[in-house]
């Protein structure tokens, strides 16, 4: 029995697909008022609780053998749902339940640019993350994938609707040259799925990324050409977006299409050394082009 978090989520929901479809048997941990519809068309077994909330979590872990730990925010909602809430201290928690579970394996999702001394603070919390599953005890896997794009995904739907339909022009963020390496979600959901058992990818942290190390620039234009949209590209300076968020964030942050946070990796490469990454896994990854015609 697996127990997968974030099962409600964007990946997660996914990834409990991935996990049925391969015959194992899973155990999803859900809020109370989460729509679990498509979970339980799943067959996948619904533990009520939050990572936030230690006696749920032991409960959840019962009879548990592997945990796949998928839950993470790129926007924070103080004072609960902060980066340090929930990337450090719900990991924290976890860990110490599936311990006391005598869980085997513990997967975890990270991000490309998780290291120590990271300026963004969603890396910064998810290295935190990442460096006590190294130390749990237990066998451990990290897979740390780049942007991950797909149905209902908050990165290119977000860019198609704020940058390339609202605007009279498409604005690219400082010099637009900053690479990323989209991975379609059923990608990540089935390497996922290849890393599950026990002895597999043991004590490693393994990055993914798709078939294609892209700018940001070149982003916008396959997004554009997916939607037909033929407008100028014009560079915002990042010294006008910067003031212009930090502005937002303290009137209206819900309202603002990026954060902080968010600014400061998009002027990082988020890509792998590989490409598209590791030869062990059995699949061929989805280009960016290929996977937003499904959905765009």
């Amino acid at each position: 029995m697996i127990l997968l978090t974030g099962a409600t989520g964007f990946i997660g929901s996914h990834t409990a697909k991935a996990l049925r479809e391969k015959g194992f048997a899973v155990r999803a941990l859900v809020r109370p008022q989460a729509d679990t519809q498509a979970l339980r068309s799943l067959g996948v077994e619904l533990a009520i609780g939050d990572i936030g909330d230690a006696p749920s979590l032991a409960k959840a872990c019962e009879g548990i053998e592997q945990v796949v730990h998928l839950v993470g925010i790129i926007r924070e909602l103080p004072p609960k749902v902060t980066f340090e809430n929930i990337h450090t201290v719900g990991t924290r928690n976890l860990l110490a339940a599936a311990k006391s579970a005598g869980v085997k394996k513990f997967l975890y999702i990270s991000a490309i640019g998780a290291r120590s001394g990271a300026s963004a603070r969603y890396h910064q919390t998810k290295w935190v993350a990442e460096e006590m599953v190294r130390r749990c005890g237990l066998e451990w896997t990290i897979l740390r994938p780049s942007v991950v794009f797909g149905p209902g995904d908050d990165f290119i739907n977000l860019l198609a609707n704020d940058l390339v339909k609202a605007p009279p022009f498409i604005p690219v963020i400082g010099t637009g040259l900053n690479k990323l390496q989209p991975l379609w979600v059923k990608d990540l959901a089935e390497v996922i799925a290849q890393s599950i058992p026990l002895g597999v990818f043991n004590q490693q942290t393994i990055e993914l990324g798709g078939s294609e190390q892209l700018t940001f620039r070149e982003i916008l234009e396959i997004i554009a050409n997916q939607l037909k949209m033929r407008k100028p590209f014009i560079n915002i300076p990042l010294a006008l977006v910067k003031p212009a968020i930090a502005f937002g964030t303290a009137i209206a942050p819900q309202l603002l299409p990026l954060t902080s946070d968010q600014l400061t990796m998009l002027q990082e490469d988020n890509i792998t050394n590989e490409k598209p990454f590791s030869k062990d896994f059995s699949l061929v990854p989805v280009t960016l082009a290929e996977g937003i015609k499904q959905y765009l």
